[in-house]
């Protein structure tokens, strides 16, 4: 077998095909992402998870501000004008993209004392963790709810399962002579209007 040797400024085959090959590569690293279809779901889903949980955050700032009442309100548009300076993003009460609806609180605790929740009798719930504060529902393949529930913890819950906290809007509780809100007070301060 006869050896070559290469001169200067010559280039073996191999080493043209190698370039070659990673060249390739390159440019289909670089066409790929743009030609696949991306799936931003589990994302947009996961930042209606997080909306839903500061919304919840805020609410219970607003209850420490106010001897431990819900809002008094009977209409979102007030919730959201008593809660913006307790989230400080008016943003979080808008569905996320096409994936979920507006955030919604339970008004059966419109006005009713936080600190005596785990007490009534009138909701099947037994814990505060059992009792729904916040809810939106997201839409896609895999449908499911997210609940914050009275002790601000947040939970994405499927359709299958959503009949064990259904109960937990269920409950009817005593607001000890506090007077709700009308629908539309404080309308037109809605941050969305």
């Amino acid at each position: 077998m006869k050896q070559t040797t290469l001169k200067s400024g010559e280039i073996s085959i191999w080493t043209v095909i190698l370039i070659s090959l990673i060249m390739i590569g390159i440019s289909a690293l670089l066409v790929l992402p743009s030609i696949l279809p991306h799936d931003h779901s589990n994302g947009k889903r996961i930042r209606a998870l997080i909306n839903v949980k500061q919304i919840a955050t805020g609410t219970i700032i607003y209850q420490a501000d106010y001897d431990d009442l819900y809002p008094p309100a009977s209409g979102m548009p007030a919730v959201r004008v008593v809660l913006e300076p307790y989230t400080k993003n008016h943003d979080l009460f808008k569905p996320v993209e096409d994936i979920s609806t507006t955030p919604q609180f339970n008004f059966n605790l419109a006005g009713v004392d936080g600190a005596l929740l785990p007490a009534y009798h009138g909701s099947k719930a037994q814990n505060v963790n059992e009792i729904a504060m916040w809810s939106s529902y997201l839409t896609g393949k895999n449908p499911e709810w997210i609940i914050a529930f009275a002790d601000s913890g947040t939970k994405r819950i499927k359709l299958k399962d959503f009949d064990k906290v259904a109960q937990a809007f269920q409950g009817q509780f005593d607001r000890k002579g506090v007077k709700l809100w009308p629908a539309d007070y404080l309308q037109p301060q809605d941050p969305l209007k």
